[in-house]
């Protein structure tokens, strides 16, 4: 499939591409190096890419194409994911911070690509987001096209429902 050269060119220019943090481009530099590398041959560059995103090789490789596809295919697909998903939230925590009078709590949101934020909340902000975020389920089920991705979360509603009313 590749010739030795080839696949040092790869190496390098992955190595190069890695050695900064992993950005929405970053996905698109791999396909321009994969695609250059190729001489612009779009069928094998679809195939070592898919290669890459599964860890499995598509066609009979070469070892070094396959140790190629097995050192990047964890930072490749994490690649893509950024691509698609970078502005999602991946984590969020939140510590009850000690404080006189009232429960003060200190959140922290990671974003896919890795941004994180941080924001301070009281016991009333807390309760403004919990009906701002309910007032948001509504108006999807409310939408036709939508009311399946609520009723895939029936589960999720009810375990919600049960620790709200042992609150209450």
């Amino acid at each position: 499939m590749l010739d030795e050269k080839k696949i040092l060119l790869l190496d390098r220019g992955f190595q190069r591409i890695f050695a900064t943090p992993i950005t929405r481009m970053t996905f698109r530099q791999l396909q321009n190096i994969i695609y250059t590398v190729f001489d612009g041959d779009q069928e094998k560059s679809v195939k070592l890419l898919e290669s890459l995103l599964t860890g499995e090789a598509q066609d009979k490789l070469g070892k070094d194409l396959k140790k190629l596809i097995e050192k990047y295919s964890l930072d490749v697909a994490m690649a893509k994911e950024v691509q698609e998903r970078g502005d999602f939230m991946a984590m969020l925590t939140s510590d009850l911070l000690p404080h006189t009078n009232q429960a003060i709590f200190s959140n922290r949101v990671k974003r896919v690509d890795g941004e994180e934020f941080h924001f301070i909340t009281d016991f009333s902000s807390v309760f403004r987001l919990i009906d701002h975020f309910i007032g948001r389920v509504e108006e999807v089920k409310d939408r036709d096209q939508s009311q399946k991705i609520v009723a895939g979360y029936s589960k999720e509603l009810e375990a919600l429902k049960k620790r709200l009313d042992s609150l209450i």
